[in-house]
């Protein structure tokens, strides 16, 4: 079964940035000017067209058949525009900038003095964990914080220390192990 996927690619900060070859997305303050038009079969990509919105019509015309009205659909939610939001008494335009702030004065504002990691509960479900770091001693670290029935989680231990993975990382991205010694001689990676 074929699938479809219209992307915004580029954000630009208005469509004068390019010639007025954006498009407003949802009515909002984003402007996308590139935009893939990809076609997936059997989970590899079929066809792919990059476009700005002026070449758009081209790109969906070439969309197969079967893809033409999911095409229209979702090239019609990137571009209609959304109403304002109704909060009360209050509307908030969604194609005009709003300022937001939070002020938080108490001295502790992002930290709860480490009482989560001491709640019952916590301990309970195994949502704390400690270990030993060569370089930082003990460490008391939060675990996953959602648990799923049929999809267990695995403890992924403490970080790694600086330098740790970087053979195994570099392998799995196709370098060999001459051309590993030679950027660690040159002190591109520890």
């Amino acid at each position: 079964m074929d699938r479809l996927y219209i992307q915004p690619l580029t954000l630009v900060p208005s469509p004068q940035a390019v010639a007025g070859d954006a498009i407003r997305l949802g009515g909002g303050m984003a402007y996308a000017h590139l935009i893939a038009v990809t076609v997936m079969r059997d989970g590899k990509v079929a066809q792919r067209d990059l476009v700005t919105p002026s070449g758009i019509v081209w790109a969906l015309e070439r969309v197969p058949v079967e893809l033409a009205e999911e095409a229209e659909e979702q090239w019609s939610g990137l571009t209609t525009a959304h109403p304002p939001l109704q909060l009360g008494n209050r509307t908030i335009p969604l194609d005009q900038p709003q300022v937001m702030g939070i002020l938080n004065v108490t001295p502790d504002s992002f930290s709860d003095g480490g009482k989560f990691m001491d709640d019952p509960a916590v301990r309970h479900h195994d949502m704390v964990h400690e270990y030993d770091h060569p370089d930082v001693g003990r460490l008391r670290l939060m675990g996953q914080p959602i648990v799923f029935t049929d999809t267990p989680t695995r403890d992924p231990g403490p970080p790694p220390l600086l330098g740790q993975h970087t053979d195994e990382v570099l392998e799995e991205a196709g370098y060999d192990a001459i051309t590993i010694n030679e950027l660690r001689a040159k002190k591109v990676v520890r």
